[in-house]
């Protein structure tokens, strides 16, 4: 069974978005709050963001834990 052309441009761009040091999903949930808590305050940016910012470009399941938890925040300003 070989891989669709979907699939093979998936993974390629999960190549080209790898970055030379990479934090896991543990140390990006530990930062979760941090980056949600910046995306409210954009002007705040440190290592530590940008390091989960990148980790959020390859890994959808942390991608579905930030959106529940801005979603949380969402309702909760309400």
């Amino acid at each position: 069974m070989g891989l669709t052309s979907d699939q093979i441009n998936t993974l390629a761009q999960l190549v080209v978005d790898t970055a030379a040091a990479e934090i896991d999903c543990d140390e990006f949930l530990r930062r979760v709050g941090e980056l949600a808590a910046a995306l409210a305050e954009p002007a705040t940016s440190t290592r530590s963001l940008r390091e989960a910012a990148q980790h959020l470009k390859v890994c959808p399941e942390c991608q579905e834990e930030l959106r529940a938890l801005l979603e949380i925040l969402e309702l909760e300003s309400r």
